[in-house]
């Protein structure tokens, strides 16, 4: 929790440091899977692959990563039971 704080403290700081959001995202993936925790990463994966000033190697990282917090997310939604009282006609 102290790297996810000291990541979003350094994104606040400067929101054009892309380290910052591959940091929060990576330290979002580091807890245990909750639905708005993966969202959350996917939106900081998101992010880092819009600065241009990325090189090759991390592109693909920020993509792979994307991918996995997509797929995590993924399989928080899969795994949400329905309410009793909901019924799909």
């Amino acid at each position: 929790i102290r790297a996810l704080h000291a990541a979003e403290r350094a994104r606040r700081c400067n929101p054009e440091n892309w380290k910052a959001h591959w940091r929060t995202g990576l330290a979002l993936m580091m807890l245990k899977p909750d639905n708005g925790r993966s969202k959350q990463a996917v939106a900081a994966f998101t992010k880092v692959q819009q600065f241009e000033i990325l090189s090759e190697t991390d592109q693909k990282n920020a993509r792979e990563a994307l991918v996995r917090a997509r797929f995590r997310l993924q399989q928080g939604y899969d795994n949400t039971p329905m309410p009793d009282n909901c019924v799909i006609a």
